[in-house]
């Protein structure tokens, strides 16, 4: 996992901003240098398709976010990817 997808996993999407859909992610990851969100695009690629990390990796970046299973974990980190960078209209929302 890159560090741009690290930022976005434990300052925007953990426990205490997850759940908040009411901002605007997308405007919030374009605001910061190009560089910044295309690390952030390329970061997700490839770990929805490397897979490396657990459910409990994650609950541990977020701090309290848990997945029921991996499929779950990456079906929402692919609609993330969708909804920063694709046709995606409303923010995602983890499990609740």
């Amino acid at each position: 996992m890159n560090q741009e997808v690290r930022t976005l996993i434990t300052g925007y999407l953990d426990v205490e901003e997850g759940y908040n859909v009411n901002r605007n992610l997308r405007g919030t990851v374009h605001s910061f240098k190009p560089e910044f969100a295309e690390g952030v695009r390329e970061g997700l690629t490839e770990l929805i398709n490397t897979r490396e990390l657990s459910t409990s990796d994650y609950d541990d970046l977020t701090q309290g976010i848990e997945f029921e299973d991996e499929d779950s974990l990456y079906e929402y980190l692919r609609e993330m990817r969708e909804y920063l960078f694709g046709d995606r209209e409303e923010q995602p929302l983890p499990p609740a």
